[in-house]
């Protein structure tokens, strides 16, 4: 399993404790923890690719699961 897909599932597991404390806020989390905290989410990627590559963390707006925007798309196949 890749970097980012191992730190998606700790988010997810830890995803309402971290809306508890961070809500609303935007979380870097980097080797399976939480490596920054922000108001902005182009300031908490640009904050922590100084010290982690592209790919190997991930920034996402700290919600409970329950408030989670799940995109829906609706389109049309033609092969």
């Amino acid at each position: 399993m890749d970097e980012l897909t191992k730190n998606f599932h700790w988010y997810l597991a830890h995803q309402d404790e971290l809306a508890g404390k961070h809500r609303g806020r935007y979380v870097s989390v980097a080797d399976c923890s939480v490596v920054g905290v922000y108001d902005d989410e182009f300031e908490a990627i640009a904050e922590t690719r100084k010290t982690h590559t592209l790919g190997s963390f991930m920034v996402k707006r700290c919600v409970p699961f329950a408030e989670e925007e799940i995109p829906t798309f609706h389109g049309a196949y033609f092969p």
